[in-house]
């Protein structure tokens, strides 16, 4: 980050904290709540806590007296849905925690994601329309009984151009703490128009299928 993060940091007087935070991914899509325009942040509880602040901004200079959309909140929980925020643009957010002898730890590591509206199959995110990449994001909390998915590209009239089985089988994290997972298809070679994705999810009782239109650019 630039060097105004750093200084807002001195200027606070406190120092980073290691707080975590689990949801959006750092640096991918952000997690849409149920009202278009809505955005869920979510951050790991901290023993003796009894409040949280947040700010959430897209101004990535900055976080406190700036331009741009800057949000800001003290809450009892850990998860906070934000509105009305700007399609495509990065937002960047930090946490620090109070606890009740009245001490708070400094502001968190930044974290950030693409505020994009999703095309959603389930638990299965991606951008549409597309350009270079074809991005899947896979909530593997949301799909808890699918072990394995490939994506094929295909276009009108059902021929195959691309797989992800030479590239990846999304295969469920063993260690089951990895919530969130991201696979790139590169679109090399393809013309802009229109298409389709046919996924196909390896489910502990059988084999299911879905096909996504997707407009390619």
């Amino acid at each position: 980050m630039k060097i105004y993060i750093g200084i807002f940091f001195f200027l606070l007087g406190a120092s980073v904290c290691a707080q975590t935070h689990l949801s959006p991914p750092d640096g991918g899509l952000g997690v849409p709540g149920r009202i278009p325009g809505s955005f869920a942040i979510e951050w790991e509880a901290v023993a003796g806590a009894i409040a949280y602040e947040y700010v959430l901004t897209d101004n990535e200079n900055c976080f406190v007296g700036c331009a741009g959309d800057t949000r800001q909140g003290r809450v009892t929980q850990t998860q906070v849905f934000e509105f009305d925020l700007r399609e495509g643009a990065f937002y960047y957010w930090i946490t620090r925690v109070f606890f009740d002898d009245g001490t708070s730890t400094g502001w968190s590591q930044i974290s950030a994601f693409q505020a994009v509206s999703l095309e959603n199959s389930g638990f299965i995110r991606f951008v549409n329309p597309v350009h270079e990449l074809l991005i899947l994001q896979v909530d593997w909390q949301a799909g808890f009984d699918v072990q394995q998915i490939n994506a094929r590209l295909i276009d009108q009239q059902g021929r195959d151009l691309l797989s992800s089985q030479a590239l990846w089988p999304a295969i469920r994290p063993r260690n089951g703490f990895e919530r969130f997972s991201r696979y790139e298809l590169p679109l090399t070679g393809i013309r802009p128009g229109v298409y389709f994705v046919f996924l196909s999810l390896q489910k502990i009782e059988g084999e299911e299928l879905q096909f996504k239109k997707i407009i390619i650019k």
